[in-house]
């Protein structure tokens, strides 16, 4: 703030507003990183404007990263990282992800970890491989952690794996709702284990929002013998909140008082 505010910090004010940027959202870049009052325009704030208008339609959708994820700016890891990324067959689709939604990946050492999710058999192509690449950028602590839980109820490594492999946004979960809902679906409800490693998507469902309610729901129906037992498990999850409840409540019209007891229960659930 010594130097010349008109010729030193204007300027970069002027850039991002002239790209559409809000001066609240000025004021949020400059609060929570603010190297970048001292980062040069030509040689730093720009050029990673350029790096990231190459993976978005329009400047404001670009600049959307530096509101977001300000510490970008002028990262030394952002630009050779992202050319790793290309090199390895990783489309701008998966890169575009990263950007969006965990900047924080591309500022971070992916020399070994783009050869573990390789290994792991993900498709480059496909934006699966940069959420593979998002979890496992985590600590090794935290992965073995999460893995542990999981092992708690009788996983192995290796079908943590094979679900990691099918959903790997399953490790972007907390221990804690890891946890929660392997011992709802294995210890309350009593259903195998396996059906949430074929079915690792049920992992990102709210609790209370979809999974307790709707399981209950399904727990009510197989123990009366109105839903097959070898009907798929995981379908019902899918349906929006109104189909569900057209398709498993109310079109069992004498059951359907106590399955609305028991989903709005479920909804309550902590």
């Amino acid at each position: 703030m010594v130097c010349d505010p008109t010729r030193r910090l204007l300027p970069k004010f002027h850039f991002l507003t002239s790209k559409g940027v809000s001066s609240s959202d000025v004021v949020s870049i400059v609060t929570r990183n603010p190297r970048f009052l001292r980062s040069s325009l030509e040689n730093c704030i720009f050029p990673t404007f350029q790096l990231l208008r190459r993976f978005f339609p329009s400047d404001l959708r670009a600049l959307a990263v530096f509101v977001d994820w300000p510490y970008v700016i002028g990262h030394c890891s952002l630009a050779s990282n992202v050319e790793r990324l290309l090199d390895a067959g990783v489309a701008h689709v998966g890169i575009r992800y990263l950007l969006n939604t965990r900047s924080f990946v591309l500022c971070s050492n992916l020399r070994t970890l783009l050869e573990e999710v390789k290994l792991l058999g993900f498709d480059p192509l496909k934006v699966t491989f940069a959420v593979a690449l998002q979890a496992k950028t985590f600590s090794k602590a935290l992965w073995h952690a999460k893995v542990d839980v999981l092992k708690k109820w009788g996983w192995s490594e290796d079908e943590v794996l094979v679900a990691f492999r099918k959903q790997p946004a399953m490790m972007l979960c907390s221990m804690e709702k890891l946890d929660a809902v392997t011992g709802f679906w294995v210890g309350r409800l009593g259903w195998d284990r396996s059906e949430l490693i074929a079915y690792p998507w049920l992992f990102r469902y709210s609790l209370e929002k979809r999974l307790v309610p709707r399981a209950l729901v399904l727990h009510h129906l197989l123990s009366r013998g109105l839903v097959k037992k070898e009907a798929s498990i995981f379908t019902p999850f899918c349906y929006s909140e109104e189909e569900f409840l057209k398709k498993y409540v109310r079109s069992f019209t004498e059951e359907t008082p106590r399955l609305l007891e028991l989903y709005e229960k479920g909804q309550g659930a902590s």
